[in-house]
């Protein structure tokens, strides 16, 4: 990246991001070609190399803070995905029974994740003389529950 003499660029170093002044161009002429080095400047500090200062220079603070904040979302989106990644490995419980209604039928599955939601009102249960709720398992056995 090319910078002006007199240009304040911003360079992330660690967790911060330094406004630092280019005071210095360096050219280098070589017989594999020319290199540029800048010298730059933080507050009241002495010059020092740009490259001593800090890995990614930034010609302005919104290309700065955009960068930071895709790697941020990145990093978090990892934690994230880790997280639930964990949750559906540890606290799966094996034999989880998830019951299922509509208002012709319930029915009991075997599941080894989080049951959908299913609203529940008076319209679709099936009841038995006893005010027990009725589902059918799995295996098509019917199963009295009373709930409540």
């Amino acid at each position: 990246m090319t910078y002006k003499l007199g240009q304040t660029i911003y360079v992330v170093k660690g967790n911060s991001v330094l406004p630092v002044l280019v005071v210095e161009e360096i050219v280098k002429k070589t017989l594999n070609g020319s290199e540029v080095a800048y010298i730059v400047k933080h507050k009241n500090n002495a010059p020092v190399p740009l490259a001593d200062v800090g890995t990614e220079a930034f010609e302005d603070a919104k290309s700065a803070k955009k960068t930071l904040i895709e790697r941020a979302t990145k990093a978090i989106n990892a934690i994230i995905d880790d997280a639930q990644k964990n949750a559906s490995e540890w606290y799966t419980t094996p034999g989880l029974l998830c019951l299922t209604q509509t208002k012709e039928t319930s029915t009991v599955t075997q599941v080894n994740a989080s049951c959908p939601i299913v609203p529940v009102g008076p319209e679709n249960r099936t009841f038995g003389d006893d005010g027990c709720q009725i589902v059918t398992l799995p295996d098509g056995t019917k199963a009295r529950i009373r709930m409540g």
